[in-house]
């Protein structure tokens, strides 16, 4: 695990547990009727990790794939191709720009993810990407998803 500072467990579970709280939260039609492909969840903090990918299922997700640091999405990325992203925007002292460049060189639209505030986010160099703040709710992330279809 890489050195940074690491989230308490209870705050760990607090995030998971508002997640999974609202997992089924209703997305809009359009998401609904395009979930046929692959979405990569790529966050390090594997609680939060399981929780989205938990959220993108239960919104009819067949294939979500997870990575929990940089190192590790290359791989999927390489046998898979995704057709949406979620990315923490810090991997533990890393950002998520290397495999946020591999996407958005494959066109796959992505939205990001932070602890911190939004505004105070790094620029990756993307242009507007939508950002879901942490503690984000299952409908923050679904909705932010949706977004990013309609614009693909």
């Amino acid at each position: 695990m890489p050195d940074r500072p690491v989230r308490s467990t209870a705050e760990q579970s607090h995030l998971a547990a508002r997640l999974a709280g609202d997992r089924n939260a209703d997305g809009p039609a359009t998401l609904r009727a395009i979930l046929q492909g692959l979405a990569l969840v790529v966050d390090g903090d594997t609680l939060i990790a399981m929780a989205a990918e938990d959220v993108l299922r239960a919104q009819g997700w067949r294939d979500v794939h997870v990575a929990t640091s940089v190192r590790a999405a290359p791989a999927l990325l390489a046998r898979n191709q995704a057709d949406v992203a979620m990315l923490d925007i810090d991997l533990g002292g890393e950002t998520c720009q290397p495999v946020a460049q591999a996407l958005s060189e494959r066109r796959t639209p992505s939205v990001f993810a932070t602890g911190y505030n939004a505004e105070l986010a790094p620029d990756l160099g993307f242009g507007p990407v939508p950002v879901v703040t942490k503690p984000y709710s299952a409908q923050d992330l679904v909705t932010a998803i949706s977004r990013v279809m309609g614009q693909a």
